[in-house]
């Protein structure tokens, strides 16, 4: 049987991360964070990279250690009344390639942290341009009109909802 990518001592990092969110523990403990965290991220968009494609040659694993899939443990605290450096989550991101922008296009979220992990999949932040047209030519393209409904039950979110897989 193949190694697990993450094991049991990720979510303990993130938990004691979480408890002590602060430079000078995290610095003390980057090695950990390497090797249980990082590393074993990293490892697994490698090889979700290959396999990816037979589920869909449109989304993309980029093993980069910068700016590729993983996203960073550093915290934008800008803006936040938060001032906690450190994510207490590990986040991977697989875009569609065809977004301008990895961020801001379709794709899969994994969420990896000790109170649960998800996969998500979607848009975020998508714009007016998406909620006055969220599919525009494509959507004629992958599914027929009448396998997609959309509910605006807000001014700030389309809900798409797919009736029968189309893709």
């Amino acid at each position: 049987m193949a190694q697990a990518y993450f094991n049991p001592k990720v979510f303990q990092f993130l938990e004691q991360l979480r408890r002590n969110n602060r430079r000078a523990w995290f610095l003390k403990r980057r090695p950990e964070f390497e090797e249980f965290v990082r590393q074993p991220g990293l490892r697994f968009i490698a090889d979700l990279q290959l396999r990816l494609r037979d589920v869909s040659t449109w989304l993309v694993a980029d093993p980069k250690p910068n700016g590729g899939s993983l996203f960073r443990i550093y915290r934008d605290v800008r803006f936040s009344k938060d001032k906690s450096p450190y994510k207490t989550h590990v986040g991977m991101n697989f875009w569609h390639a065809s977004a301008s922008e990895a961020v801001h296009g379709p794709g899969l979220y994994l969420h990896l942290e000790p109170k649960g992990c998800f996969l998500a999949g979607g848009i975020w932040q998508a714009g007016s341009a998406f909620a006055d047209d969220p599919w525009g030519s494509r959507r004629q393209a992958c599914c027929p009109a009448d396998n997609i409904h959309l509910r605006k039950p807000g001014l700030n979110r389309v809900r798409i909802q797919l009736l029968d897989q189309c893709m």
